[in-house]
């Protein structure tokens, strides 16, 4: 692995830990698409633990197909598992739409072909079940 690669997964593996540590939900997607590496169903329920991390940089990430991939990218699963939602505006005319209409954040993340705006969450399906008990 060359220099600039080797940065880039120090990183990734730095901002996935702190990801984990604030509490976010990550997974590991393909480099070439925005395709989970993992099921991710059991990630919507169970947070992502630093122990999965560490083996995923250590070791690769284990597909479903029993393949081990050793470069990949990360995602935060939005909603209550992280705490956070995104509104994505996936070009320019979304961006104005939501400048207008005050649904910007001062976490943005500019993308390729807009933005994304980064909220906390502030109610969860768990706190409409303390408010039903």
């Amino acid at each position: 692995m060359n220099q600039e690669a080797q940065k880039w997964r120090e990183a990734l593996y730095q901002a996935s830990v702190e990801a984990v540590e604030r509490g976010w939900c990550i997974i590991p997607l393909s480099l070439q698409s925005k395709k989970p590496l993992v099921s991710w169903k059991k990630y919507q329920t169970e947070p992502t633990t630093l122990e999965e991390v560490e083996d995923w940089f250590e070791n690769g990430v284990k597909t479903s197909s029993g393949n081990v991939v050793g470069a990949f990218n990360i995602a935060v699963l939005t909603g209550s598992i992280s705490g956070i939602i995104v509104l994505d505006c996936d070009n320019e005319k979304s961006v104005e739409y939501a400048v207008k209409n005050d649904l910007t954040s001062p976490f943005v993340v500019h993308t390729a072909r807009g933005k994304h705006f980064y909220f906390c969450l502030l109610y969860t399906s768990d706190a409409a079940d303390e408010e039903d008990s």
